[in-house]
């Protein structure tokens, strides 16, 4: 599986634990030697790994809940092993005060020896690591989707049994770049254009953190061939069955090619200038939302002006639905695209009653307000 595996916000969120999982604390045998990468020549000068060094901490360092204890999701890939050398060398937390979570997925036959290099190079820096194994057989469906879902159900449990407030991942510009068009290819919106932050909460009292989203991957990876530390490939990053790795192989240099020098930290640009939106529109909502007049009745349905909503620009118009969607539902996803263009145009029919069904919400028009019932009907094709 890719390093650092597509994350759309709403799936960060899995909280249960694995389940047939198996863990234990490996690292301290020192008999085992997984094949490591050859340590490439130096490429940074001492004044450029300093200046790295000092921007990681200045980053860092707010991001650190407290007490600064922190779990670390380690794949053995470069992002995430200049993420554990950077965090200990900087000594913002102590060894002690950290814990290297490690998910191996199974699903290549590399995956024991990367689990293996993951364990030792944590023993190396003192710090203790934890591995969990992929049980079971794999489920059908997107399997990329299901694996980061175990995964970070995975780092949730960690988390909590270890007392840590934060868990850091190795996402880094590159990423940003990747998932601005992997969204946009999806169709997404404002929302799902937006940036990755470099701070969310996954789970109550457990927020996860990324400190490299303003580096490169190629500036990380300098970064570990000037000291040298090694870290592991993975060769399932080179096939272009996952829509990822095709956009990273691809897309990205015909980007480049048509005139676009930097394509990642532009399109990382857009994607934070994106989330400023973002944020700018949730506040209108947040404003405006008495104006529709809300109200919930005894039987669990919520009920807002028409007239009010009708009067609103259409961005704010599907706010406000996704608003009463998670409200009531409490859904990890909003509703889907053809939900939301199918209640925008029911606002224009004139009918003073209607109705439509989306995942998890009966919606009625009622003469001069809408009401939104939860219902677990799944709704009409």
């Amino acid at each position: 599986m890719p390093d650092e595996l597509n994350a759309g916000e709403s799936d960060d969120r899995p909280q249960q634990e694995a389940s047939g999982s198996e863990k234990h604390f490996p690292g301290t045998d020192k008999n085992h030697s997984p094949q490591e990468l050859p340590v490439a020549p130096r490429t940074l000068t001492p004044k450029e790994v300093a200046a790295l060094e000092r921007h990681f901490f200045k980053t860092a360092k707010p991001l650190l809940g407290s007490p600064p204890r922190l779990v670390m999701g380690v794949s053995g890939g470069s992002d995430s092993m200049a993420l554990l050398h950077l965090v200990i060398q900087s000594g913002l937390v102590t060894p002690d005060e950290s814990l290297v979570a490690h998910f191996d997925h199974g699903l290549r036959a590399e995956s024991a020896q990367e689990a293996e290099f993951v364990a030792k190079s944590a023993a190396d820096l003192g710090v203790r690591c934890l591995i969990e194994r992929w049980q079971g057989n794999t489920p059908p469906g997107n399997l990329q989707a299901q694996a980061r879902e175990a995964r970070y159900r995975f780092l949730v449990t960690t988390a909590r049994h270890f007392n840590a407030p934060c868990i850091a991942t190795g996402h880094h510009q590159d990423d940003q770049g990747e998932t601005f068009l992997d969204r946009l290819m999806r169709g997404g919106g404002v929302t799902g254009l937006s940036a990755m932050p470099t701070r969310r909460t996954l789970a109550p009292g457990i927020d996860l953190i990324r400190p490299l989203l303003g580096f490169t991957k190629k500036a990380l990876i300098r970064w570990l061939q000037s000291h040298p530390h090694p870290w592991r490939e993975d060769p399932s990053n080179r096939e272009t069955t996952y829509r990822r790795n095709r956009i990273r192989q691809e897309l990205i240099p015909a980007l480049e090619k048509t005139g676009m020098p930097h394509p990642n930290a532009t399109l990382a640009s857009v994607a934070t200038a994106m989330g400023r939106a973002d944020q700018a529109l949730e506040w209108m909502l947040q404003s405006l939302w008495p104006q529709l007049e809300p109200k919930i009745h005894p039987d669990g349905s919520l009920e807002i002006s028409y007239d009010g909503l009708k009067k609103w620009p259409p961005e704010l118009i599907l706010r406000a639905l996704i608003r009463s969607h998670k409200q009531l539902t409490q859904a990890p996803h909003p509703p889907g695209l053809r939900a939301r263009e199918g209640f925008l145009h029911l606002l224009d029919d004139p009918r003073k009653r209607w109705s439509m069904r989306m995942q998890g919400l009966a919606i009625q028009r009622l003469g001069s307000v809408i009401r939104f019932h939860p219902t677990r009907q799944a709704p009409r094709k």
